[in-house]
């Protein structure tokens, strides 16, 4: 029956014939929705857009209705597009093309929020789609003595704001080809910093078939064992008279050491910056050794090093070794720093983990001993407040690190009995995220040794009970949103934050909305939690709720609002003009 709308659909929109048939007459009651498709920077329309319309409520064409299903035209070469014979109610419009990041009716910004199409019946509306071109970045790596790096990934990163501070996260990546030269391309329009992907590893060839080593890896005998250095990234050859081990540092775009210090490369739609170049130039290592005690019988211990002032790179490894049987382990090549090493041993049942910090200079570290750690579990159960039980059938409960450094946990399901476990957690600090909460419910508190910590960072560092409450008692905050001119502004973005300002650094709070108005210029926020809010509406285009840095600008002349269990509130919002970054 998809297949049947898809083609049903096409032959309205007029693209794939030379002669159209006779159009069946329109059925009644319902509307039309025609539009165009555009380049948001230069405006032109895209030819062969597939827009994609999903209804809310129920779509009819031609022949019966059928809940909530997704039809696809193609836009003409004029960018235009036409769906017929929709229902009444809201729809979801989005639009894909290649080249293009895949937008939706309403976006002002790559990644902004999205706006449903009202329509009435007998009602036509048109609508424009604007999408934004990928862009890249390209560039070359030599090495010290002027020679193309072959094989080496390089990565694009972006900023992204998550647990109370700016992280990286990878964007995208390429390899260097013969030449050297590498191309990261499929990139939204955004700031990013450019990082080769630096990092050695180091195995014991005992724990090897052969000690035959990968090309571009070196096989060092140190004492008694072998070590396979450089797995994934190129080695330098060793320096004449020296005993030391070279390596290649990993140099953030242009020459440095740390992201605080990096250039930012800007990219705009469509736009391919390029000779972001590199040179590789060796620098002297030392070797960090020692042993993990305590480790799960039959399971080797994965070593981890982190520059400790990288943290907020996602994945940022400088070197990672494998301990032998006897829990040994050594880093052979490790420039001077200061860094964070992190240990897991782990089997399917169970694991163990430990995690040091320490500093290397120009001499070798020996000794650097510690005792594994077992995981940690947080046993929970979900309780109701204000009505009877309910059946959580797809509600789960999941974790994030409060530092916002990214996990290895899957989220727990809440059983039939109301319980979960989320175990083989290292100590740290945490935050609570419950998902799929039943509809007509919310998340009144989540309380951890009698303290709420709904949205609120909590130690770990023992097995720890939680308990999550839900209520029936829903808030509710509505009205609407005028223009400088008075009149109803559908194209603004109303954002809903705590007044208090420490709340402002959980971006992913619960407490912290971002929602569009309709057509009407109205707008309707459910399921707060109970507290003190703020509550302002900007320009589409200005507002990034995932960036708290807008929230002291839209705090000056924001609405307050009180929220209580089972209160609904009506705000009148005049739209401010653009925020001030």
């Amino acid at each position: 029956m998809t297949f049947l709308l898809l083609i049903a659909a096409s032959l309205d929109a007029g693209d794939v014939q030379t002669r159209a048939p006779a159009r069946r007459k329109p059925d009644p009651g319902t509307a039309v929705i025609s539009g165009r498709v555009i380049d948001a920077a230069s405006g032109r329309p895209i030819d062969g857009a597939v827009v994609t319309l999903t209804v809310q409520s129920r779509f009819v064409i031609f022949f019966r209705a059928m809940e909530r299903p997704r039809v696809s035209v193609m836009t003409r070469a004029d960018g235009r597009f036409t769906f017929r014979n929709v229902a009444a109610g809201a729809h979801d419009l989005q639009a894909a093309s290649p080249g293009y990041i895949a937008g939706v009716y309403g976006q002002r910004r790559p990644g902004g929020s999205a706006r449903q199409v009202d329509v009435d019946p007998a009602e036509e509306v048109s609508v424009t789609i604007r999408l934004w071109r990928f862009g890249a970045i390209a560039g070359t790596i030599f090495d010290e003595a002027g020679e193309p790096v072959v094989g080496q990934e390089v990565r694009a990163l972006r900023r992204v704001y998550a647990g109370g501070r700016y992280h990286l996260r990878i964007a995208g990546a390429d390899w260097t080809d013969d030449r050297g030269s590498y191309r990261i391309g499929a990139l939204q329009p955004d700031g990013y910093l450019v990082v080769p992907a630096i990092t050695q590893r180091a195995v014991a060839a005992s724990l090897t078939e052969s000690s035959q080593a990968p090309v571009g890896t070196a096989i060092v005998r140190i004492g008694p064992t072998l070590h396979v250095i450089g797995v994934d990234s190129p080695v330098p050859p060793l320096q004449p008279g020296s005993n030391r081990l070279f390596i290649y540092p990993a140099l953030f775009y242009a020459g440095a050491l740390s992201a605080a210090q990096a250039t930012t490369i800007a990219v705009s739609s469509g736009e391919e910056r390029a000779n972001v170049d590199f040179q590789f130039l060796p620098v002297p290592a030392a070797r960090v050794s020692g042993r993990a005690f305590e480790a799960l019988p039959g399971a080797h211990v994965v070593l981890r090093l982190y520059q400790a002032a990288s943290t907020d790179v996602s994945d940022a490894i400088v070197a990672e070794a494998f301990s032998d049987a006897n829990g040994a382990y050594m880093f052979p090549a490790v420039p001077a720093g200061d860094y964070l090493l992190k240990a897991l041993s782990t089997t399917a049942d169970d694991n163990r983990w430990a995690s040091l910090g320490f500093s290397v200079g120009q001499r070798d570290v020996s000794n650097l001993d510690f005792v594994l750690r077992p995981g940690l579990r947080i046993l929970g159960r979900v309780d109701v407040y204000g009505g009877s039980p309910l059946l959580a059938r797809d509600m789960h409960v999941a974790i994030d690190a409060a530092d916002g450094s990214v996990l290895d946990v899957q989220p727990a399901p809440v059983t039939p009995a109301s319980r979960f476990t989320i175990d083989r957690l290292p100590a740290g600090s945490y935050v609570i995220r419950v998902g799929s909460v039943p509809p007509g419910w919310m998340v009144r508190s989540i309380s951890h040794e009698g303290r709420d910590v709904t949205d609120t960072a909590f130690a770990l560092s023992t097995d720890a009970e939680v308990t999550v409450t839900l209520t029936n008692r829903l808030t509710e905050v509505f009205g609407a949103t005028r223009s400088a001119a008075g009149e109803p502004d559908p194209d603004a973005a109303v954002v809903v934050f705590p007044a208090d300002r420490d709340a402002w650094l959980d971006v992913n709070s619960s407490r912290v909305r971002s929602v569009r108005p309709d057509r009407n210029g109205e707008f309707r926020v459910t399921g707060l939690p109970p507290g003190d809010y703020l509550i302002a509406a900007v320009p589409a285009e200005d507002m990034d709720a995932a960036d708290p840095s807008i929230f002291a600008e839209l705090a000056r002349d924001a609405e307050s609002v009180r929220l209580d269990e089972g209160v609904k509130k009506d705000v009148s919002l005049k739209t401010r003009a653009k925020a001030r970054r």
